[in-house]
């Protein structure tokens, strides 16, 4: 019982990680748009790596001129975006994703620690919130798919509960038979074959018609000759 609500827990924690991770994929998605769209409206509770590629694709198309950088700033946050897309689709099944995801995060919070260090404004400090509180639903997530990666299976529990009591391990372990029932030797299972066969061949001679006696083969001697001998 204690197991089954430990699991219980730690799929819970994951189930919270990978929710967490899907609002902040959606919420940077949309940020991403409405900086292309030149909105003046911006959300909190997203990665800041996609929008700070598309300043600098924007700051080197303004000095150098044309929009190269743009297309390139806009193709390098699209894939990042994919990325954290790909951890959470993934993640559902296969839980090393969540790792990933984390990692990726911690670089985005790298680029934020740099952001601020190019110039700080208190607004920053709502920044700094929310990806500590992604960094730390994402930690939870990694911990909790390695808590249930180690836990034992529904066998591997019999199989313990075996070892521990010897007296019942015929009744836990299922086709597992006592040494009277195994194999028997091989003497034994060639007598039986023979015994076998020869029922076989009687009921196949019992089987076979009786026509009663028949007449002697050949030809037959004539009267006058055996008189003539």
């Amino acid at each position: 019982m204690e197991k089954t609500n430990l699991q219980a827990k730690y799929e819970a924690q994951y189930a919270q990680a990978r929710g967490n991770l899907l609002a902040m994929l959606l919420l940077t998605l949309v940020n991403v748009g409405l900086m292309i769209a030149e909105a003046e409206v911006s959300f909190l509770f997203s990665a800041i790596f996609p929008q700070v590629v598309i300043n600098y694709g924007w700051y080197l198309d303004a000095w150098l001129g044309g929009s190269t950088y743009t297309l390139i700033a806009y193709g390098i946050s699209l894939m990042s975006i994919v990325l954290f897309a790909l951890c959470y689709f993934l993640s559902k099944k296969h839980r090393g994703w969540m790792t990933t995801a984390l990692v990726l995060f911690i670089l985005d919070c790298i680029v934020l620690v740099y952001w601020i260090y190019l110039g700080f404004m208190i607004e920053d400090v709502l920044d700094i919130l929310f990806h500590l509180w992604i960094l730390f639903y994402l930690i939870m997530g990694v911990r909790a798919a390695a808590r249930l990666k180690n836990m034992p299976t529904p066998k591997a529990t019999q199989q313990e509960q075996a070892k521990q009591n010897p007296e019942v391990q015929e009744t836990v372990l299922p086709g597992n038979k006592p040494e009277s029932e195994k194999q028997q030797p091989k003497t034994e299972q060639v007598e039986e074959q023979q015994e076998t066969i020869i029922e076989q061949q009687t009921i196949e001679l019992e089987r076979q018609p009786d026509f009663g006696p028949q007449p002697p083969m050949g030809p037959q001697p004539i009267d006058g000759e055996d008189k003539k001998e």
